[in-house]
């Protein structure tokens, strides 16, 4: 790649820049976002944080809201600007990590390097299109990788896993790369006393963690709930994934930047740069929501392979005229990205509550307990609670035991202990798929329930003494 083609060069260029805008400005929504944003906003109001939970009714563990910070942005952002100043947030921190991933590739060859950060941005897009805390763990580990080849810049990062720690539990990733990187030092240097001073701003920043509302807590509450046996979708193997694209993104990742990295450049990559990739890669297989921080680390630490060798003229400064033209196609490409969100940031997905049948539960005379899946609780938070407290939320270990989890997972599957728990509390309403929860609604007929609403995907259960619901017209498939 020292004479690189004017043509791979174009291609890079323009790929670069279109990945970099369909990520920075492509807005998704996820069941999580309404619940950061009403706990953010709940901060906002009281200045408190509480680990009382009022919107649920099987709350059994203290509530240690480790993403506080960013739902407290998050609730910022919507007072200003409502749901277009959440896309804008979004697109602001995602554009600085792109920015940052942009400063550490720039020794890399013109080609390698926009090469590189389209497959960083490619990588990067299952948790940058999302408007969650995730976003700042893309950007803290932009910064880590920005910091570690460079003695100097260490010093950064204590403040910067203060910060982290109460914005996104994926600080403890980047202090696994941290950790590795300096192992792979001490390989590439042949001793520990090189790296001393690395270590030392290593254990100032995992120290610096501590700097939260909960403190050693918010340690032991990570230690028990991070681990990559989680039922949920993005904590499971990309082998068990129903949507495809993240595995592709792993091959284009482990192929296209390491596979071809090792293959041309294998004397240009250190041990240093080489260990956080590999554990990565293996972790990735393992737990997808990795997939975005692979990508990145894996472009950021073999970027240094593709540098230009000593005898190669430096490039010349690209002419205006094209400088122009990425310019314009980023413009056209965010303003089309951004048009939709703009008026409607649409609720779709396999997850989407049945919103057809939410329209009963916005009449005001219910009020009470209401179980409910686990992905529609949050939705139900923002739009009727306190009113209506719900059995389950997107929070999950957050909030609730271990146990609790998987007695409401019972209850959606018409299994006994979940049936047991229907018993036992007598919600004043039941709202449960039709494909998965036939035999809980068998029992809820035959103990005093009535089904009042019944649609397509999804029945609600009244308990017998209270009057009926009627549903009303469809809610909005906008967010809120």
């Amino acid at each position: 790649m020292d004479t690189p083609s004017p043509l791979s060069l174009t291609a890079g260029r323009l790929t670069a820049w279109l990945a970099m805008a369909v990520v920075c400005t492509r807005a998704v929504v996820d069941p999580d976002l309404w619940g950061h944003l009403r706990f953010g906003l709940d901060v906002l109001a009281s200045g408190r944080l509480s680990a009382l939970d009022p919107y649920s009714f099987t709350q059994d563990v203290a509530w240690i809201n480790h993403e506080w910070l960013s739902e407290v942005i998050f609730g910022l952002a919507y007072r200003i600007g409502g749901v277009p100043g959440l896309v804008a947030l979004k697109c602001a921190v995602v554009a600085a990590a792109c920015a940052v991933t942009a400063v550490v590739v720039r020794p890399a060859e013109p080609t390698a390097r926009w090469w590189l950060l389209a497959g960083a941005a490619v990588a990067a897009a299952p948790a940058a299109m999302t408007i969650r805390p995730q976003i700042w763990t893309i950007l803290g580990i932009a910064f880590v990788c920005w910091a570690l080849p460079r003695r100097e810049r260490w010093v950064w990062l204590p403040p910067v896993f203060a910060l982290w720690a109460n914005m996104h539990g994926g600080w403890i990733v980047g202090v696994g790369v941290a950790g590795l990187w300096l192992a792979g030092r001490v390989l590439d240097t042949r001793g520990l006393r090189a790296v001393l001073p690395e270590a030392g701003a290593l254990g100032a920043a995992v120290a610096a963690t501590l700097a939260n509302p909960y403190g050693w807590r918010l340690w032991a509450f990570l230690l028990a709930t991070v681990r990559t046996s989680r039922d949920i979708t993005e904590w499971r193997p990309l082998w068990q994934q129903d949507d495809w694209s993240n595995l592709l993104v792993w091959v284009v990742v482990t192929a296209g930047v390491v596979r071809t990295t090792v293959g041309r450049r294998r004397a240009r990559i250190s041990w240093a740069a080489a260990l956080p990739i590999a554990w990565l890669a293996v972790m990735s297989l393992l737990v997808t929501r990795l997939l975005p921080i692979f990508g990145l680390v894996a472009v950021c630490n073999l970027a240094h392979a593709w540098q230009s060798g000593a005898s190669v003229q430096p490039a010349r400064p690209r002419p205006a005229g094209l400088a122009l033209v990425d310019v314009s196609i980023v413009a056209v490409v965010c303003g089309f990205l951004l048009l939709e969100p703009s008026r409607c940031l649409r609720i779709e997905g396999p997850w989407t509550p049945d919103l057809d049948a939410a329209s009963a539960l916005a009449s005001t005379t219910a009020a009470g307990r209401l179980v409910l899946p686990f992905d529609w609780g949050e939705y139900a938070i923002w739009h009727w609670g306190p009113r209506l407290r719900v059995s389950m939320d997107g929070r999950r270990e957050t909030v609730y035991t271990d146990e609790m989890v998987r007695t409401q997972s019972a209850v959606s599957h018409g299994l006994g202990e979940g049936v047991a728990f229907l018993a036992r509390t007598r919600p004043e309403y039941v709202w449960l798929p039709v494909a998965t929860a036939a035999a809980s609604r068998t029992w809820l007929e035959s103990h005093g329930y009535r089904v009042d609403v019944e649609t397509r995907r999804s029945f609600i259960a009244t308990r017998g003494d209270l009057p009926a619901l009627r549903p009303g017209p469809a809610l909005s498939g906008c967010f809120p």
